[in-house]
């Protein structure tokens, strides 16, 4: 079984799938540290990496085997466009109040000369040169706000849902 979760920058994806892949004994994957990994490789920023890239690390992705004996979970901003033509991923997606957005993304980026809309902006251009508005997109099989709960709360409910749905 796939879970992807997806959502915005800020939302908590990166944290919730590692407690969520620690309470499911899963491995996890990280797309945008294979969008670093491989920036890094060519030399260049994250937000230089040309769509090529983009789409190979999107391809690659697609192509994750499931193990029979475990889940696999991967964490990504468009993962709704990436496996729009996979109909068994669970498709999580993470939302946030964007007051609350603000100030995680303060934290995380204190001395960074970019704000969160500018990145939302950079987001948005990456979706729009990567997938068009006619693409097809998996509708989430699961929404949490994560804005006023923990994400280790986050994770526990997304994993009770998850036996709940397997029958466990």
């Amino acid at each position: 079984m796939i879970i992807a979760i997806y959502g915005l920058c800020c939302v908590g994806k990166s944290t919730v799938a590692n407690l969520l892949g620690g309470l499911l004994g899963c491995p996890v994957r990280h797309c945008g540290e294979l969008v670093k990994a491989q920036a890094r490789l060519r030399g260049v920023s994250p937000q230089q990496l040309s769509i090529k890239d983009h789409q190979e690390i999107d391809e690659q992705t697609r192509r994750i085997p499931a193990p029979a004996t475990t889940s696999v979970i991967v964490e990504g901003l468009f993962l709704d466009n990436v496996f729009a033509q996979e109909s068994k991923v669970i498709m999580v997606e993470l939302t946030c109040a964007s007051d609350e957005r603000q100030k995680r993304f303060a934290q995380r980026s204190a001395g960074s000369d970019t704000d969160l809309v500018m990145r939302d902006k950079s987001d948005v251009k990456l979706l729009s040169a990567l997938h068009t508005p006619e693409s097809p997109r998996l509708q989430p099989t699961l929404t949490v706000d994560t804005s006023n709960i923990s994400a280790l709360h986050v994770a526990e409910v997304i994993a009770k849902w998850i036996g709940e749905r397997q029958g466990r």
